[in-house]
């Protein structure tokens, strides 16, 4: 478990910050036709969806240090998480925000983008097994990290279980 907190910290500075910027871009055209009640549920929405979000991104390092024998991932799994997490993550957001309509779709960039963060990847992943400073500098990102889990967790289990309610009231 202390393991996996500042890995989930990482996600969750990825996943959180991105949907907090879309939610005050939106913000300002919101508050012309929706109430505050309207808005609020959209944050509680947002909220529980980066939750489960989260959740499953962090599934995939717990289901790679499962895969892998210990000495290859688990004896260094937070720099080695944060490793491909940094590049890969930070590459999801530049992917979203391609999505911008249909006539400004720009799948070529998207492509040429996937091969350096795919070789950035692999960089990180190899400073971190070579260069204990690297590992070093990569768990205390992801230490650093651990704070948002304080602030968004209970949150997002908040707005889970609003959302579970309503649906089923």
């Amino acid at each position: 478990m202390n393991e996996l907190a500042p890995v989930y910290g990482i996600i969750s500075l990825f996943v959180y910050s991105w949907t907090i910027v879309w939610f005050f871009w939106k913000l300002n055209g919101w508050l012309v036709y929706l109430n505050l009640g309207e808005i609020g549920m959209i944050l509680i929405y947002s909220l529980a969806t980066n939750l489960l979000e989260s959740l499953f991104v962090l599934s995939v390092p717990v289901l790679i240090g499962m895969v892998l024998p210990a000495h290859w991932y688990l004896d260094r799994f937070i720099a080695r998480s944060t490793a491909w997490l940094l590049p890969g993550l930070s590459y999801l957001v530049f992917a979203a925000y391609q999505f911008e309509g249909r006539s400004k779709f720009h799948q070529s960039l998207i492509i040429q983008v996937g091969v350096p963060v795919l070789s950035l990847m692999v960089i990180f992943i190899f400073a971190s097994i070579k260069w204990q400073r690297a590992s070093r500098l990569l768990e205390d990102i992801a230490d650093r990290a651990t704070i948002y889990i304080f602030v968004f967790l209970p949150l997002s289990v908040l707005s889970l279980m609003i959302v579970i309610l309503r649906n089923i009231l």
